[in-house]
């Protein structure tokens, strides 16, 4: 067995316990009925108003952010199930548009997770409203790009650009 045959027999093998896998995932289902419990109490709190709306805020980036992470497990899902038959039946072209569409997948998760760190170290021991106000809205901008946003051509401002994977190339370099 070549070596290149070998390697697609491991990642064939490894596609199919992602595939296998992917109804265990009642841990996910607790998370995402938690953060929504989480919104649903500060909701009801009694607090000042803009200390309310800055959770809200917060826990909402938490909220879209997962939800982009579950669109994105489907899609990969899905492309995973395209990349093993496109092994299967010797397709050049399908596997090679599908690890395409697989990176460009998890690069715009990286964009999102990247934002989320930035996020967390920009809040972190932040009391002036307007610094939070700002680093919200940079995070808010990049999760509803991930999954809101129209092709670079048809939007105007950038806000409503989908990540593109050049978008990404900084981060997956850090990596």
């Amino acid at each position: 067995m070549g070596n290149q045959s070998k390697l697609q027999a491991e990642a064939a093998s490894t596609f199919r316990t992602f595939i296998q896998n992917r109804e265990n995932r009642e841990q996910v289902k607790d998370l995402r009925g938690s953060l929504e419990r989480t919104v649903s109490q500060i909701e009801s709190t009694t607090v000042e108003k803009t200390l309310k709306m800055l959770a809200l805020r917060s826990a909402r980036c938490s909220v879209d952010a997962f939800f982009m992470g579950e669109v994105c497990y489907w899609k990969v899902y899905h492309i995973i199930r395209a990349l093993l038959s496109s092994i299967e039946t010797e397709n050049p072209v399908a596997l090679a548009m599908s690890t395409r569409s697989l990176i460009e997948h998890l690069a715009s998760l990286a964009v999102v997770r990247s934002a989320l760190e930035e996020l967390i170290s920009e809040l972190e021991g932040q009391n002036a409203e307007k610094n939070i106000d700002r680093a919200l809205r940079k995070a808010e901008s990049i999760i509803s790009r991930s999954y809101y946003g129209s092709s670079p051509k048809a939007a105007a401002a950038k806000e409503k650009k989908a990540i593109h994977i050049n978008d990404s190339l900084n981060i997956l370099q850090k990596g």
